[in-house]
């Protein structure tokens, strides 16, 4: 993904750009610092109409717990309009739907369903109207969840007529009324009612090959209600009527409906909730993260950061001990082989696994910018060559050999995109162009160093490849969510 600025630009006075996080039809997200040391999201807001600007004004002065707020609306030296908002670093609830393929937990459901119902009353309460109501907009940071996008919303009252029905949402989420363009807020009523539907069964109700495919369905279908739990069915077999006047009326009554189903906790501390990840961005426009596919104002406190901690390490150690049970397997297949070097590549694959498993959590939990992980894998591959250099027992050796291990090392870890093969959310567990690209990798800076390194190219090519295959297969995944149709990024003219 291109974006217009990048790291250490200072497009807008008062911030630094630390690196881009998202990017739509409205414009682009950037996470960014301000002078005084904030973290905040910074939206690059390219089509500004004066219609749009004027929604952002509206809305500049709302504060809801479970809304995205927004702090300013400033203009740079170039005349382009920038949104100042919280920056907001868990994921988006169409991350989260992404990889539970048959719906939510309930409890959970209900929790952050309710919270984005809340949020969008509060805006029908002042007036505004979202219109962009979706998975991609509402984003999940410790259990909570926050509307975003709202400063793009239409005040209610405001002409059904006007331009600024080009872009009134997605049309996997759009009631049926506005293909009339004669609609009201009974509009994010339908929508919150397809997320909830989405929320409960991992799939919208209405899919297509077209958008126009699509709303056909939105205004002919009845959505499937046997695919949701009884005590649900009512509820979003109303909010989804066609008719307005079968509909919730207002977001207060889909509430109350809501709240009666049982109890829920306050909040769901999951560690898969408080990860976020570069396609999570503050503001999404798009839904390009559905297949599941970015300093924050609220820190987690008690038991939250706690819980979030034990299972990242539980899934951490599960990893190292996976790796070291591959390892010792493939040594164990080349015994009949004999020789010494059997240890070395035990041990050397074996720490080579772990110096890339270790900083995997780092990069989820707030992937840094490419140079900084290059740097940073650049260092641990260097320890890794001071580790193979000492089992070797050549560590009081020659100076050019202790180098050529340093260097062999840290320059095989700086160049392979290790973030990529451990990613949980990577297109396939393993995949073979991984295991080639090291092989070339290992083999070209073998060539580079030689005759200066004292290994053999197939001891040191086959370590860096068998790191590469482990790696991947150690790995958490979370296979993407099965889709009936290929999912574009559609919005409804």
């Amino acid at each position: 993904m291109r974006f217009t600025y990048y790291c250490g630009q200072r497009p807008l006075d008062g911030f630094t750009i630390k690196r881009g996080i998202g990017k739509g039809a409205f414009g682009e997200v950037y996470l960014a610092l301000s002078d005084g040391g904030k973290e905040v999201a910074l939206k690059f807001v390219k089509d500004n109409t004066q219609a749009e600007l004027r929604g952002v004004a509206h809305c500049l002065n709302l504060k809801h717990p479970n809304l995205v707020w927004l702090y300013d609306l400033r203009v740079d030296s170039l005349g382009n309009h920038w949104v100042v908002m919280e920056y907001v670093s868990g994921e988006s609830l169409s991350t989260l739907i992404g990889r539970h393929p048959t719906g939510l937990p309930l409890p959970q459901v209900r929790s952050l369903f309710l919270d984005t119902a809340r949020a969008v009353a509060y805006l029908h309460d002042r007036g505004v109207v979202h219109r962009d109501l979706k998975p991609g907009n509402v984003l999940v940071e410790y259990g909570v969840a926050k509307v975003g996008d709202h400063g793009l919303a239409k005040t209610i009252g405001g002409s059904q007529g006007h331009a600024q029905t080009r872009a009134v949402g997605t049309v996997y989420y759009m009631a049926p009324e506005i293909s009339s363009g004669n609609y009201n807020r009974q509009i994010d009523v339908y929508s919150v009612g397809v997320i909830l539907y989405e929320m409960l069964t991992g799939m919208v109700p209405f899919d297509g090959q077209s958008p126009g495919e699509i709303m056909m369905k939105h205004l002919t279908n009845s959505a499937d209600l046997q695919k949701l739990p009884a005590e649900w069915r009512t509820i979003v077999g109303k909010a989804l009527a066609k008719d307005t006047k079968d509909r919730y009326a207002s977001m207060e009554e889909l509430i109350i409906a809501v709240e009666a189903i049982g109890q829920a906790p306050a909040s769901f501390p999951s560690g898969e909730m408080a990860r976020g990840n570069s396609a999570t961005s503050v503001v999404q426009d798009t839904d390009t993260s559905r297949r599941g596919k970015e300093g924050s104002l609220h820190s987690p406190i008690g038991p939250v950061g706690s819980f979030v901690s034990v299972q990242s390490w539980i899934e951490l150690s599960g990893s190292l001990v996976g790796a070291a049970l591959f390892a010792g397997l493939v040594t164990l297949l080349l015994v009949p082989l004999g020789g010494t070097f059997l240890f070395t590549l035990f041990f050397v694959t074996l720490v080579a696994s772990w110096a890339v498993l270790l900083p995997s959590k780092w990069w989820r939990d707030d992937t840094p910018e490419l140079w900084t992980r290059r740097v940073v894998m650049l260092g641990l591959g260097g320890l890794v060559g001071g580790m193979a250099c000492w089992v070797d027992g050549r560590s009081n050796g020659p100076m050019t050999d202790i180098a050529a291990y340093l260097c062999y090392y840290a320059l095989v870890f700086a160049s392979l995109p290790w973030w990529e093969m451990t990613h949980p959310r990577r297109e396939q567990r393993f995949a073979v162009w991984p295991v080639v690209l090291g092989g070339l990798v290992g083999g070209g800076v073998l060539v580079l160093l030689r005759p200066a390194h004292p290994y053999g190219p197939v001891l040191a090519v086959g370590i860096v490849v068998l790191t590469v295959i482990i790696v991947q297969l150690v790995s958490p995944y979370e296979p993407p969510r099965p889709r009936s149709t290929a999912r574009a990024p559609i919005r409804y003219v």
